[in-house]
C-alpha cells in the first residue's frame, strides 16, 4: 500500500521510507519504482529531491552515520576504538540490512569515509604504525558488522539457519531478552578485542625503528605502553 505521510513529499520522508524498505526486504529490494509506490507518488516526483537512487542511499547512510562517534581518541586509542565501535554497533543494530549502505557506494559514502579517516588518525596519533592502525580498525569493524549480520539473520525465517541459543527454549517470548544479551555479548567481545590489540600495539611499536630524530626524518611521537603504562622511547609514525 502507498505509505505517504501528509501532503508534502520531502527528502527526509523519502530517505526514511527507503530505509524502511531496506529494513524489510534488504538493499536489493530498493528501487525507485517501489519507493515511489510506497510514497503514493509517481517515480519522477522523487527526482525533484534526489538525482538518483545513489543519492537516496547517501541520505540513508548519512542518517545511520549521524551518531557514530570517533571522539574518544582524545582520551586514548582504547577509548577511541571502544566509543567508535560501540556507537557504530548501536547505529546499525536496528537496521542490520542497511549496514552495506554505509560501507559501500560510489567511492564509499562521504560520511563513512570521514569517520574512518578520524579513526585512523586517532590510532596513528596514539602511536600506532599506519599499517597496523588500518588492521586494528578493520578488526573492530569486522566485529561490528559481524554482529549486525547475525542480527539480520535473527530476523529471517530460514529454518536451515543455525539456532541462536539465547533465542531458543520458549515457544513464546523468544526474543524477550535477546536484544539485551546481544548488546552485552557485543561489549564483551569488543573489550576482549581491545585487550588483544594492546599486545599487538606494544609489539608493533617496539618493532618500529627508533633511530635518532632528525628534521628530515619521519614524524615522531612519545607513547606509553598500553600493557604496562610505562613511558617508552619516541617512535616513528608511518
Amino acid at each position: 500500500m502507498p505509505h505517504r505521510k501528509g501532503g508534502i513529499l520531502s527528502r527526509s520522508l523519502i530517505r526514511d521510507q527507503a530505509l524502511a524498505i531496506i529494513d524489510e526486504d534488504g538493499l536489493s529490494a530498493l528501487t525507485v519504482r517501489r519507493l515511489a509506490a510506497r510514497l503514493g507518488v509517481q517515480a519522477p516526483s522523487l527526482y525533484t529531491h534526489f538525482s538518483n537512487k545513489e543519492a537516496v542511499l547517501d541520505a540513508v547512510a548519512e542518517r545511520l552515520c549521524k551518531n557514530i562517534d570517533p571522539s574518544g581518541f582524545a582520551e586514548s586509542w582504547q577509548a577511541g576504538l571502544h566509543t567508535w565501535a560501540s556507537s557504530y554497533y548501536a547505529a546499525i543494530h536496528w537496521h542490520p540490512k542497511a549496514a552495506a549502505v554505509v560501507v559501500t557506494g560510489a567511492g564509499q559514502r562521504a560520511d563513512y569515509a570521514t569517520i574512518a579517516g578520524k579513526v585512523h588518525d586517532g590510532l596513528v596519533g596514539h602511536g600506532w604504525p599506519a599499517r597496523q592502525a588500518i588492521m586494528a580498525a578493520a578488526a573492530a569493524e569486522f566485529l561490528v558488522l559481524g554482529a549486525a549480520t547475525k542480527a539480520a539473520g535473527d530476523t529471517t525465517n530460514d529454518d536451515d539457519r543455525p539456532p541462536q541459543p539465547h533465542r531458543a527454549g520458549s515457544p513464546t517470548g523468544i526474543d524477550r531478552f535477546a536484544d539485551t544479551i546481544d548488546g552485552a555479548s557485543f561489549t564483551v567481545a569488543l573489550d576482549s578485542l581491545i585487550r588483544g590489540l594492546e599486545s599487538v600495539y606494544a609489539e608493533a611499536v617496539h618493532a618500529t625503528s627508533v633511530t635518532p630524530f632528525s628534521s628530515s626524518g619521519p614524524r615522531r611521537k612519545a607513547w606509553r605502553c598500553a600493557a604496562t603504562g610505562a613511558p617508552s622511547e619516541r617512535v616513528d609514525i608511518e
